[in-house]
């Protein structure tokens, strides 16, 4: 029944709905989620409070959930900011790679790619999980 109500409700409804849930929860994860879901656009404050809640999911034992959230996170990071949303690509494509998300793994990097050549930025240190996808992938012998 919620997903039909869902499913027929206008943007500017579904959105009302998340902010409404957002205010009224308690949950961080649930908070951060919900939030975002009520405003597309990208804030700061939003991303980094979707980055907290992935790490949050992840220690809970929930890597799919976390990798959602991180790409999210990515995507509300302000253009200004493409470290941080880069960083948080990586963060979803090492959840999704804990999770399985095999094809997400290897996806979500691509978002940080033109970060990656700037001068300094050290995020590529943390390419493993997408390299760890491509060889599950690959399977024995490459």
């Amino acid at each position: 029944m919620r997903t039909v109500i869902y499913a027929e409700a206008a943007g500017q409804e579904r959105r009302a709905a998340h902010a409404a849930i957002a205010a009224a929860s308690a949950e961080p994860v649930e908070r951060a989620r919900h939030r975002a879901l009520a405003d597309p656009s990208q804030d700061e404050d939003v991303a980094a409070d979707l980055s907290a809640a992935a790490r949050a999911a992840r220690r809970r034992g929930a890597p799919a959930a976390a990798a959602d959230l991180a790409v999210l996170a990515a995507a509300r990071t302000p253009a200004p900011a493409a470290r941080d949303r880069a960083e948080r690509a990586l963060a979803a494509a090492e959840y999704a790679c804990d999770a399985g998300q095999w094809d997400r793994a290897r996806r979500e990097p691509s978002r940080c790619w033109p970060t990656a050549a700037a001068p300094g930025w050290t995020g590529l240190r943390r390419a493993g999980p997408h390299r760890r996808a491509q060889d599950r992938r690959a399977g024995p012998g490459g």
